[in-house]
């Protein structure tokens, strides 16, 4: 067994893994002045920038991802959609544990997110991370020191091509992943 001083010295070294998932980007403000957004939020900011009118969905559809997108389309372009989405994700202030976390120097970084808190947080630390996406080759990874890899897709990349199949779905199935373990959470205690 490892304890925690060792793995310290690993992480220092060089020789350590990140791996990061929602609760990394608590604390940090996007472009919109806002916390970033968790589960429904999304859905919620999405139907209050495109001014969907909800009044006659069901509590199901308002908090469907895919759907709402689609009704947010109707009357906007999916430029205006990936604008939305990067405001929503992208990194204006940092916490000072973020900071901290992006100065050390990881073999590589991990990530669940879509947002490029880590990338921001590194760039402020003056430290120089490629950032890879599920679209990259996963040879990419093996050869990069220090990567950020964005396990479900990343903000910084995407394209309005991604909003049809990898980003939308696999942030549908991230976000519902999220909710899940939420309401598991609060039945556990």
């Amino acid at each position: 067994n490892m304890r925690l001083e060792e793995s310290i010295m690993h992480a220092i070294d060089g020789n350590a893994v990140l791996f990061l998932g929602a609760g990394f980007n608590s604390g940090a403000i996007n472009f919109n002045d806002e916390r970033f957004p968790l589960g429904n939020e999304l859905c919620q900011r999405i139907i209050e920038d495109g001014n969907i009118d909800v009044s006659e969905d069901s509590e199901k559809d308002k908090e469907d991802l895919q759907y709402i997108s689609e009704r947010y389309l109707e009357n906007n372009t999916k430029t205006d959609l990936i604008n939305f989405l990067k405001k929503q994700f992208t990194c204006k202030k940092l916490s000072d544990a973020q900071k901290i976390i992006s100065s050390i120097n990881w073999k590589r970084i991990y990530t669940t997110n879509y947002d490029d808190t880590i990338e921001y947080a590194s760039k402020i630390g003056e430290v120089q991370r490629d950032s890879i996406d599920p679209k990259k080759n996963y040879a990419d990874v093996l050869r990069k020191k220090g990567a950020i890899i964005h396990i479900n897709g990343y903000i910084g990349n995407v394209t309005e091509d991604d909003l049809d199949d990898t980003f939308m779905n696999s942030m549908i199935t991230a976000l519902e992943k999220r909710i899940d373990e939420a309401h598991m959470k609060k039945k556990i205690s």
